[in-house]
C-alpha cells in the first residue's frame, strides 16, 4: 500500500490495526497552540519562524488562550492527521467569582 490518507491512518489506529505511522494531532484540542498577549505570542512567533507572512490574525479562544484558527500550512508541515470541526460552538459566558453556572463545556460547582 502506498501513502496512507489521514482517514485510513486514523481508522486503522482506532480499530487497533497497525497504521503506516502513528496518527498525529497538532494544533487542536490538547495539542493546541497558545497565544497569550501581550508577551506570549507563541503562534505569531511560530508563523514568523516558519516564514508564513500572510497568516490570518489569530482568533483566541476565551478559555486557555488557544488559537482557534491554526493555519492549514502549519498543520500540513507538522503532518497533522486531524482537523477540528466546530459547528455552532457554544457561547462562552463568564461569571464573577465562580458562580453555579457553567462555562462552555466545563461545569463549575460551589460546595
Amino acid at each position: 500500500m502506498g501513502e496512507w490518507t489521514s482517514r485510513e491512518r486514523a481508522l486503522a489506529a482506532i480499530s487497533r490495526k497497525e497504521p503506516d505511522r502513528i496518527p498525529i494531532c497538532f494544533g487542536i484540542g490538547p495539542a493546541n497552540i497558545l497565544e497569550c498577549p501581550p508577551d506570549g505570542r507563541n503562534y505569531t512567533r511560530l508563523c514568523q519562524y516558519l516564514g508564513i507572512q500572510d497568516y490570518e490574525e489569530p482568533v483566541i479562544a476565551p478559555w486557555a488562550n488557544t488559537v482557534c484558527n491554526v493555519d492549514e500550512r502549519i498543520m500540513d508541515m507538522f503532518g497533522s492527521d486531524f482537523r477540528e470541526i466546530t459547528p455552532n460552538p457554544p457561547e462562552v459566558r463568564t461569571e464573577p467569582e465562580l458562580s453555579e453556572s457553567c462555562f462552555a463545556t466545563f461545569c463549575c460547582f460551589r460546595s
